[in-house]
C-alpha cells in the first residue's frame, strides 16, 4: 500500500512525460484491481482519457484491457467483453502481439470465470501460440491456465500434457 501510495503521489506533485504518467497510471490500476475496484476503475480511465488526448494507441488498448479486467472482476462479463474487443481491435491495428496475447489471455479468463470453457480454451490457446512464438515468460501460466480447462472438460490426458508443460 505504501507504494501505491508513493505512486499516487508522484503522480499528483510532479510534472511527468506523458509516457512516464501514463505508466504510473497503468501500475497503479494494477494495484487496485487485486485491492479496490472502484479505485482501479478510478486510475483505469483516467490514464483512457490521458491517453486518447496524447493519441497512443497503445496505451488506449492497455487501459481498455484493464477495464476489461475490472469488469471480469465485477462480474460485468458483457461490458468486459467490450473492452476486451476494444483493446484487441487497437492492438491489431499496431501489430502488437504481446498485446494481443495478453487481450486474449484476459478473454480466456473472461470466459472461463462464466464456465464457458470452449470460449476460454480457445483464446488461451491463441495467447500461447503467440507466447511460444515470442518466448514469453507467462507461457508457463497459460499452459496451466489450459491444463486446468481440460481437467474441467474432463480430458484427463490434455489436462495432465498441459500441466507437466508447464512444470517444466
Amino acid at each position: 500500500v505504501q507504494n501505491v501510495d508513493s505512486l499516487i503521489n508522484v503522480l499528483d506533485t510532479s510534472e511527468l512525460p506523458i509516457k512516464e504518467r501514463l505508466e504510473l497510471y497503468k501500475k497503479i490500476t494494477w494495484f487496485y484491481t487485486l485491492n479496490d475496484l472502484e479505485k482501479g476503475f478510478q486510475y483505469a480511465r483516467e490514464g483512457l482519457q490521458l491517453a486518447k488526448k496524447n493519441k497512443d494507441k497503445e496505451m488506449v488498448s492497455v487501459f481498455n484491457e484493464l477495464l476489461g479486467r475490472l469488469y471480469t472482476s465485477k462480474s460485468s462479463y458483457d461490458t468486459a467483453f467490450v473492452y476486451y474487443k476494444k483493446s484487441l481491435d487497437i492492438a491489431l491495428e499496431i501489430k502488437s502481439e504481446e498485446r494481443e496475447a495478453s487481450i486474449y489471455m484476459g478473454m480466456g479468463g473472461l470466459f472461463g470465470m462464466q464456465d464457458k470453457d470452449i470460449e476460454a480454451l480457445d483464446y488461451f490457446m491463441k495467447t500461447l501460440f503467440i507466447y511460444e512464438k515470442i518466448n514469453h515468460p507467462e507461457k508457463l501460466t497459460v499452459l496451466a491456465n489450459i491444463g486446468s480447462i481440460y481437467r474441467s472438460l474432463n480430458n484427463l490426458d490434455r489436462a495432465i500434457y498441459y500441466l507437466e508443460q508447464a512444470q517444466t
